[in-house]
This record gives structure tokens, sequence and C-alpha cells, in this order.
């Protein structure tokens, strides 16, 4: 009996693991996509398009696999589209001003801050050698977004303001009720993120998409809604453990897009910093996994 426990529990964080990585890979072809069609478009438009064709796509699925919308609604479901809404504004707010490379490091900061948050909002006790690997990290933030004289520049306030809130959505994401089906958490971020990106396009001025830009918005709608779907499914059924350094497939794929496309390659000190930030991640895991 025991046995078979623990190889369904093998069984299910190798699902977990295998649906974080395609979620890891989606989110950053989702972000070159992005990228590449920030300029052809506003971004509340853009926001709005991708969220149409995502939410459409995702709605289509729900409803094949039998699942009522209405009657699965749930405050912290709701809570936490809208802060994926918000991370969504400020994503392309700060994906415009930096390199993709350097904007993913500074995202990666944000299972450090899980940890810290975890102190305040779960009570879970942080040792001093994760406090030390957390200062480490943000060091690190510090030499990837790089402040001039003046300080941080506007697109390292929004990615910085990205990172916190998505180890906010992390965590508000533990609250989802167990039985709520990870399709309609997905579907109900999408919408409430293509209404508020709605909302701004109108106030923006709504232009006419170029046939380029379709094809970046249903491509980057297809990655964004499959990214959704694997990182939520892999974060409810996996050991959080097990799943959590995966998020850091995403760093060498963001550098190699970077530089294929754009032809960035972060400097010396950008490149000490991503390894600060990725190294003491990995640390504060490894000391998590050992304190569990």
């Amino acid at each position: 009996m025991v046995a078979r426990q623990a190889a369904a529990s093998r069984e299910v964080n190798r699902h977990g693991m295998r649906a974080i990585i395609a979620a890891q890979m989606l989110f950053s072809i989702s972000d070159t996509l992005v990228k590449l069609a920030a300029p052809l478009l506003p971004s509340g438009e853009l926001i709005a398009l991708r969220g149409i064709i995502g939410t459409s796509i995702l709605y289509g699925l729900a409803r094949r696999e039998g699942l009522s919308f209405v009657g699965h609604m749930h405050p912290v479901v709701v809570l936490r589209a809208v802060l994926e809404g918000v991370i969504s504004l400020l994503f392309l707010a700060a994906i415009n001003g930096l390199p993709i490379g350097n904007y993913t490091a500074i995202m990666l900061s944000s299972p450090l801050m899980i940890t810290a948050l975890a102190v305040v909002v779960l009570g879970q006790v942080v040792g001093l050698r994760r406090w030390l690997a957390i200062a480490i990290g943000f060091t690190g933030v510090l030499l990837v977004a790089q402040p001039s004289a003046s300080g941080f520049s506007s697109a390292a306030w929004f990615a910085i303001a990205c990172a916190s809130l998505v180890a906010v959505r992390d965590i508000v994401t533990r609250f989802v009720p167990g039985d709520m089906p990870s399709m309609v958490v997905t579907l109900t971020t999408s919408l409430v993120t293509t209404l508020m990106g709605g909302g701004l396009a109108v106030a923006q001025g709504i232009i006419a998409p170029s046939p380029s830009a379709w094809v970046l918005v249903v491509l980057a709608a297809l990655a964004i809604s499959g990214a959704n779907l694997g990182l939520i499914t892999g974060s409810r059924k996996a050991d959080i453990g097990a799943i959590a350094p995966l998020r850091y497939i995403g760093m060498p794929l963001a550098l190699l897009s970077g530089w294929l496309i754009w032809n960035n390659i972060p400097n010396l000190a950008a490149m000490i910093g991503i390894t600060l930030i990725v190294g003491s991640g990995l640390y504060a895991l490894h000391r998590e996994r050992l304190r569990a």
C-alpha cells in the first residue's frame, strides 16, 4: 500500500514537472512574440486581442470538458485573475524598455520574494542562510537593472513591480480550493486580463492591426494560454520543491532569443547579476527542501 502511494506521488510529481517545463518554454516563446508585436500595437489593444483569442480557445476547451464557468467562481480565483491582469500590463511596460534576458532575470527573483512573503503570509520560518540567499539575489537584481545616478529606469521599476506581483499571485494560488479545475482558473485569468486590456485599449485608442501583428498576436495567445494552463496544473499537483527549480529553464531560453533576434548580449555586470539571482534562488530552494 505504501509503495503504491509512493509510486503515485512520484507520478504526480513527474506530471507536474512536465507541465512546468512546457509552461516555461511557452512563456519564453510568448514573451518573445509579444516583444516583437509591442511596437506594432498599443499595449492595451495587444493584451485585449491576445486575450480574446486565448479566452475563446480556453472557453471551447472548458465546454468540451463539461465545465461550468459560473458554477466554479470563487473570490480567490478572481483575485488571482486581477493580479495576473496587472502583471500583464506591467510586463508590456517592462519588456518594451529592457532586453528580454534582463527582464527574465529580474522576474526570476520572484521565488526569493515568495520566500520572504511566506514569512508574513504563511507564517513560515526562514533561517539565516535563506535570508542571506535572498539578499544576494536582490544584489543580483541591482546588477541586472543597473541603476544610473538618478536611480532605476522606469522599465526596470516595472519589471521589479511585475516580479513582486508574481510572488503575490503565487502565494494567492495556494489558497485556491483544491477541487477547483485548473481550466476554470486559467479561463478566469484570461477573461479578466482581457477585460482590463480592453479598458486600456479604449483609453489609448484602437488601431487596425497589420497582418504581421495579427500573426504575432495569435501565436502569442496560443503560447500564453498553454503556458498558464501548464503553470497552474503543475503548481497545484506537484510538490513545490520538485517543480520550483524548473522555473529557471526560462533564463537560457530568454538569453538565446535575445541574442538571435535582437543581438542582445548582457554585459559583465548583468551576467554576474543573473548568476547571483539563479544561484541564490536554487540555494534557497535547496535549503527549503532540507528543512522540509
